[in-house]
């Protein structure tokens, strides 16, 4: 008897540690999609992705922070189909917060 108490135990304490119970979840809400750039936005990333004299959509320098510096790959954020690196976790999150904002100071 002492071993199947064991067994009950050992396996309400994993349905706990895992998170299976028998209250239910609630449903997440699916995350919004991306706003559509505006048409100048589209045009100062396309600058942008000019700058480095190539084509392929990855925009490496920073257009959050003023200091135009080169981006890093860690702080990466997607924008109708460009690759844009920022140089900081902080200026990834403004760009995602507001990109039409900050692709606006484009030179």
């Amino acid at each position: 008897m002492k071993t199947s108490s064991a067994v009950a135990a050992l396996f309400w304490f994993t349905s706990m540690a895992l998170g299976c119970s028998p209250q239910e979840q609630s449903p997440e809400s699916p995350p919004e999609p991306p706003k559509a750039l505006s048409a100048a936005a589209l045009t100062k990333l396309a600058e942008a992705d000019k700058a480095d004299g190539k084509e392929d959509k990855l925009v490496e320098k920073c257009p959050a922070c003023m200091l135009r510096m080169y981006g890093d790959a860690k702080h990466t954020s997607h924008l109708e189909g460009y690759t844009v690196h920022s140089c900081h976790v902080m200026c990834a999150e403004a760009l995602e917060k507001d990109p039409e904002k900050l692709l606006a100071r484009l030179p």
